[in-house]
């Protein structure tokens, strides 16, 4: 089992974003066979695993990219995964928490950031119980301790906060919004606060007591800041507690002003969320002419995914291409794709319009995704007779971007109708004439050229082309650039 940790994780290689997803699963596999340890009834060797894996994990953290964070989740899962094994090789609970905050407190790769609310899930209630007496002595200490930081930078104001948020982590999970309040400051409590509190209150039944800290959360918001709109759910928390006290009205009116002054298709199913089924077909009448004048920006993907074509179709005719090439890419392709059946001649210009944008953005990564753009844009064309308007297209593109040498190629293939030719690959010629290679610059062999100062460990009279090639690149049809690796 150490054996695979540690070729799973592969120490010293940096593991890059894109492999990430496999780098994880692999190491998912490894926890699935400690899991099995705990099955079968060796817990304890199990979670002397678990802790070797972690220490591990803690090597590794500088070894990748772990931008979104999947990496940091996983360790935390072992952690859970220690504390499973450890309950049921039946160590002491007390021992097994005081080593978990020492874990805790001593975490300089943030595995343990957000640690508690997983805890929650896996703790036995005898375990939970050692884990939050611990976690209240340890607190308590903290807390009357003078100001100072401990070895790692991490003062421990910080540390008690974290204990905090344990804490809070665990009166969310038993819905004890008394337990929750305590460890607010006092007349201090967040918007976050007051929505979770109201959410506690509504799980429990109680949606009148959930309202009243709804409010309170609002009234601690300024209306219209980022604040108001992202940070925070309470509007939506309000929504939810105003149907279950029966007042279905007040919440239709409240989602009917959110989708107003937001028109999306987030804010349409969360007005129709509320709408009895037997008004949906009206309020949706009353909703798409409502939002006739907003931008176009916003209803794209509002229109296509409701299905109001017609409307799209009228509002595309009368837009100016200017405005069209300011929107996203991605909603005018979502739309092209949306209309492609139906009205092929607007989803040939919105596929125009993209592919038009990519290439003024001067970029080579994009000129596949352009061309692809293109390729429907002429199918679309083709469909809704308007063959004309295509080759203005073609001479458009020829004119402004005929100097883009590494796209230029493969639009004309597209535009004769030619295939594209298949990828160059490492045929190396073993029977090349073989030449003097110095120790620094080009050497031509022939129609290769090969860089001289890798081959510089080649035997004496060794054929040139007996080692291994690593990579090739086609520069024009009769000459390719080739690196060579040597094995000695």
């Amino acid at each position: 089992m150490a054996r695979a940790i540690g070729s799973t994780l592969r120490p010293g290689q940096f593991i890059s974003y894109n492999a990430g997803r496999s780098f994880i699963t692999a190491l998912e596999a490894v926890d699935a066979q400690l899991k099995a340890l705990i099955a079968s009834g060796q817990a304890a060797q199990a979670s002397e695993y678990y802790e070797l894996f972690i220490a591990a994990c803690e090597e590794k953290a500088d070894e990748l990219d772990d931008s979104g964070s999947n990496f940091h989740d996983f360790v935390a899962w072992l952690f859970c995964g220690w504390v499973q094994a450890r309950e049921a090789a039946g160590c002491d609970g007390h021992e097994t928490a005081t080593r978990l905050l020492a874990w805790m407190e001593d975490d300089s790769c943030g595995f343990c950031a957000n640690l508690g609310r997983r805890l929650v899930t896996v703790y036995s209630p005898p375990g939970l119980t050692a884990f939050v007496a611990a976690v209240q002595a340890r607190r308590a200490q903290m807390m009357g301790t003078p100001a100072q930081t401990t070895s790692d930078g991490t003062s421990f104001a910080d540390g008690a906060q974290q204990l905090t948020d344990v804490l809070r982590s665990l009166a969310v999970f038993q819905g004890d919004s008394p337990a929750y309040l305590q460890l607010c400051p006092a007349e201090r409590c967040t918007p976050t606060d007051c929505e979770t509190v109201a959410g506690m209150y509504l799980t429990q039944g109680n949606a009148a007591e959930a309202l009243v800290w709804v409010d309170r959360g609002l009234a601690h918001v300024p209306v219209g800041t980022v604040y108001h709109r992202v940070w925070t759910q309470l509007p939506a928390v309000r929504r939810d507690v105003l149907h279950a006290l029966g007042r279905t009205d007040e919440a239709i009116a409240s989602a009917w002003d959110e989708f107003v002054a937001h028109p999306s298709t987030w804010t349409y199913q969360t007005l129709m969320r509320y709408v009895p089924e037997a008004d949906r077909a009206r309020w949706h009448v009353h909703a798409m002419e409502a939002t006739q004048q907003a931008e176009l920006g916003l209803l794209l993907q509002l229109w296509s995914d409701t299905q109001e074509i017609d409307r799209l179709v009228t509002r595309l005719r009368e837009t100016d291409e200017l405005v069209l090439a300011a929107l996203s890419w991605s909603s005018l392709t979502s739309a092209a794709q949306t209309l492609a059946t139906a009205h092929p001649e607007s989803a040939a210009r919105l596929y125009r319009t993209v592919g038009l944008q990519m290439l003024a953005h001067k970029k080579s990564k994009l000129y596949d995704t352009a061309l692809e753009h293109f390729r429907h844009a002429e199918e679309c064309y083709e469909r809704a007779g308007q063959t004309a308007v295509w080759r203005a297209v073609v001479d458009c593109v020829r004119q402004q971007h005929g100097k883009k040498y590494g796209f230029i190629p493969a639009f004309e293939r597209l535009v004769q109708g030619e295939p594209d030719p298949p990828p160059p690959t490492l045929n190396v010629r073993h029977a090349a004439p073989q030449r003097s290679v110095g120790e620094q610059g080009w050497a031509s062999t022939g129609t290769v050229e090969t860089e001289g100062w890798e081959l510089g460990s080649r035997a004496p009279g060794a054929p040139l082309w007996s080692r291994p090639v690593v990579c090739a690149r086609v520069l024009t049809p009769s000459v390719v650039l080739m690196r060579v690796r040597h094995l000695t």
